[in-house]
């Protein structure tokens, strides 16, 4: 009963999710406001309940995790960064100056007010600049928006875990303002850099596990589940080894501070490394592994939004006082307000560096000014996965709980992080859906050759991480292939009028054909595409079309998922007896770095 009790919750959290996104509304809003309800009226599973406290742990790894593994390195341009971080940092400012007039409190403590109530939800807005894209082709407004959402989001996230450490040094009187200094940057040196070096190999051990054997045979099978299952058990070992499970480290630090010259030291961020770790991860992991990851995580993501909005339903608020109101909306409606300003002058010093320095571009720039402003600024809007985390009790009392006035200050912060949530995020989305296209729409057009770039940076992805999940990177050399006939001698029976397609398109056609499900076999169809393909690199310049067999019958039969047949042999498989009457062969095409 219990069991099946729980598994109603979860459904009904999902279906909630489902319907409130549906309505162009957040899904997250849904799940808090049910499990609102639900714990109101005590009718939330005891077994959650009880388990509330590691799930959230579980689901809090997971958001600080897809935070950073969405981050493309590659990308980052210094317009990028800052419009990043200006309007977000004038949001913080403005808070943090209200708290320290208004509400007595010290820099610190401003600082983390702001940080919590300041940061945007990276998925939401990706998610609906994708759509928006999809309908206004050719503008760059959604592409830029979605970029600089991602790397907001990291930043407020390792701030926010680098400030919530410091709070322990803070609140020790007598350390002088250089050993404060010194302190803080020492942990953000520190746990960036052990977050990347994790991070850096763990992915150089998921390119090796191929190459392992065991008695001559593969250890590793190199599935997608594989890869996602060695990421996360390996970045939950590594993160708690360096941060909560070690309890030798822990009293390493702990003895090290008792000297006179270490009073400095705390142990490492584990926000900011984490994000620190995904991020890297993303950077090293080689296409395949890449995809696989993005999947098995994606997936569980579902499950750890459901507990970490409806924990946060769940979680008990005391009495909320009329000041208490006013406080708030005083601090969120300041914030927002200097944000805008921040949004204004990104896209006002924007005009100044135009992507393109045509008559036409520079028009369109100066016209667009305010609409694009306001799209961005409604986009900005969508903080649902920030605000459950850094608003839930565990994170809240992390921060506040050894700061002067604590019980007050998380009273506070708790109400205008849930305000923020469902209020703010929920109007956000309904001006976005209503007035959205008409700000893009608004805007006047650009030349014909940038709209071209940005249809074409849409179908291809919009930074390296998506384009590496597309099968279209632009790292290094692309590779191409048009999928052919193949005769049962292997002669392969090419048409230079096929379109030449990106691995990850080629990928799936293969897989059609095979009839296999291109997820489940992703390694073995990446194998079998590029292995043949490998003495290619020598192709002349006048035939960039090196034909290479991928599919006869004698190869088609040697990969393991027409091995696996329930009768044990690949005769028996239905995808070997559809490769019968269809084998294939690819030819490559190399173009150099777009």
């Amino acid at each position: 009963a219990a069991a099946l009790q729980l598994a109603g919750y979860l459904l009904a959290g999902y279906a909630l999710r489902t319907a409130f996104v549906a309505l162009r509304l957040p899904g997250a809003v849904g799940v808090m406001v049910g499990s609102l309800v639900l714990s109101q009226h005590g009718l939330l599973p005891q077994e959650l309940l009880d388990a509330q406290a590691e799930l959230q742990k579980l689901a809090s790894f997971l958001l600080l995790f897809i935070a950073g593994f969405g981050l493309s390195l590659r990308d980052l341009t210094t317009r990028v960064v800052a419009a990043a971080l200006l309007p977000v940092g004038l949001e913080i400012l403005s808070v943090a100056l209200y708290g320290v007039a208004a509400l007595d409190y010290t820099i610190v403590q401003a600082l983390l007010v702001g940080i919590t109530l300041g940061g945007i939800g990276e998925g939401p807005v990706a998610a609906r600049m994708a759509a928006h894209s999809q309908v206004a082709e050719g503008h760059a407004l959604p592409r830029w928006v979605a970029r600089w959402a991602s790397v907001e989001t990291c930043a407020i996230l390792v701030q926010w875990g680098l400030l919530a450490g410091f709070t322990r040094l803070a609140g020790q009187p007598e350390l002088l303002v250089r050993e404060l200094l010194l302190g803080f940057a020492f942990n953000a040196v520190a746990s960036l850099s052990v977050g990347a070096a994790f991070g850096f190999f763990i992915g150089k051990f998921l390119s090796w596990r191929r190459k392992v054997a065991l008695c001559g045979r593969q250890a590793f099978s190199g599935a997608s589940a594989e890869a996602t299952f060695l990421v996360v058990a390996l970045c939950l070992a590594g993160c708690h080894a360096v941060t909560a499970g070690g309890p030798q480290l822990a009293a390493a630090f702990t003895v090290a501070a008792d000297f006179e010259g270490f009073r400095w030291l705390t142990p490492l961020s584990p926000a900011a490394l984490v994000v620190a770790l995904g991020a890297t991860l993303s950077w090293v992991l080689q296409p395949s592994d890449l995809e696989a990851v993005d999947s098995g995580v994606g997936g569980l993501w579902v499950f750890g939004q459901i507990v970490l909005f409806s924990n946060l339903g769940s979680e008990p608020v005391g009495p909320v006082t009329t000041e208490q109101v006013w406080q708030t909306v005083w601090m969120v409606a300041s914030g927002l307000a200097m944000r805008f300003v921040g949004l204004f002058v990104v896209n006002l010093t924007a005009l100044l560096a135009p992507s393109c320095r045509c008559d036409t571009c520079r028009r369109a720039g100066r016209r667009s000014l305010l609409a694009e402003t306001l799209f961005c600024f409604l986009a900005s809007l969508q903080r649902t996965s920030l605000q459950a985390f850094l608003g839930s009790n565990a994170c809240v009392h992390t921060a506040f709980a050894h700061m002067h006035g604590g019980k007050e200050t998380m009273a506070l912060v708790a109400l205008a992080s849930r305000v923020s949530m469902v209020v703010v995020s929920s109007v956000g989305a309904v001006l976005l859906e209503a007035f959205g296209l008409r700000l893009l729409g608004a805007s006047a057009l650009t030349c014909e050759a940038s709209r071209t770039k940005e249809v074409d940076l849409a179908a291809g992805g919009w930074t390296e991480h998506q384009r590496a999940l597309m099968g279209s990177s632009r790292s290094g050399a692309q590779r191409f292939f048009r999928v052919c006939l193949a005769t049962e001698e292997g002669e392969v029976v090419d048409a230079p009028g096929l379109p030449a397609l990106p691995v990850k398109q080629a990928m799936g056609m293969l897989a059609q054909a095979y009839l296999v499900n291109p997820d489940e076999y992703p390694d073995v169809l990446r194998s079998a595409l590029m292995e043949p393909c490998g003495e290619a690199d020598d192709a002349s310049v006048d035939d960039p079309f090196a034909t290479c067999p991928l599919a006869t019958y004698d190869t088609v039969r040697d990969l393991p998922m027409y091995t696996s047949g329930e009768t044990g042999g690949f005769t028996e498989n239905h995808a070997w007896e559809a490769s019968r009457s269809l084998a294939a062969a690819t030819t490559e095409a190399k173009t150099g770095a777009a």
